[in-house]
């Protein structure tokens, strides 16, 4: 009987994580996304915080400003998909500007 609970447990699992992936995708990891800030030509040494704005959308907070970061599924000519990555740096303005 344990066998068998045990089998049922861990193909629930299983299969809950393959059919959706997407579940995990709202916690972007942050070194992700400081790189991706950083690969747009932006400095970026250390993520201060992450919130999602939309759907593969975050709004980054590093030490040396904020940004915009969304994450565009693409693919290639070979039937390849991937991401593109475009980044905004997000004008604060203070009190009274």
């Amino acid at each position: 009987m344990h066998y068998r609970l045990r089998k049922l447990v861990t193909i629930t699992a299983l299969s809950t994580l393959l059919v959706a992936p997407g579940a995990f995708a709202e916690e972007m990891d942050h070194g992700t996304l400081a790189a991706a800030v950083r690969s747009a030509d932006f400095p970026c040494n250390h993520v201060i915080s992450v919130s999602e704005s939309a759907a593969n959308t975050w709004s980054v907070q590093c030490n040396s400003g904020t940004y915009e970061v969304t994450r565009d599924e693409v693919s290639s000519s070979k039937g390849h998909a991937g991401f593109q990555w475009t980044v905004t740096h997000k004008t604060i303005k203070g009190p009274g500007k």
